[in-house]
């Protein structure tokens, strides 16, 4: 398949959510999956898939790999890479930009991404309202002080 048929990447090459030390797990979702009683039955298969996961949450973009078989290998942190590849890899799909994402976590990273955003947009606007709020108190007093103290936040 050519970069011309692949499709785009799930997840746009910003999102980046290395901050983040809680990556959702839906427990149903993961144990009705096929992936995951496919996994269960091969040693050392469920491990591979939960730090292939894990380390895609902390890639940028968020919820993809690079697709390289020595730093998957690395990544899955199994002694027998090669036994629990084809089960660990599933729900990973190569996209144009040669990474490979796992849609399922996509799904669970552009949720984050968006509550992030959210987070980030009301954290402005209140520090806006305070400094619009000391201005009118106290007008030039410490403003560029308090301002960039509110820069620092």
């Amino acid at each position: 398949m050519s970069d011309d048929t692949l499709p785009a990447p799930l997840v746009a090459e910003f999102v980046d959510l290395r901050e983040f030390h809680f990556m959702p797990l839906d427990i149903v979702q993961l144990e009705n999956s096929e992936t995951w009683m496919m996994a269960c039955s091969v040693p050392y298969a469920a491990a591979a898939c939960i730090n292939l996961w894990r380390r895609a949450w902390h890639s940028v973009p968020a919820g993809s790999l690079p697709n390289n078989e020595a730093i998957l290998r690395t990544c899955a942190a199994v002694p027998d890479w090669e036994s629990v590849r084809d089960i660990a890899l599933r729900g990973f799909i190569l996209c144009s930009d040669g990474r490979i994402y796992h849609g399922v976590l996509c799904e669970k990273v552009l949720e984050s991404w968006g509550k992030k955003r959210q987070q980030n947009k009301q954290t402005r606007a209140a520090t806006e309202a305070r400094r619009a709020l000391k201005r009118s108190l106290t007008p030039g007093k410490n403003k560029k002080k308090d301002d960039q103290r509110d820069d620092e936040r």
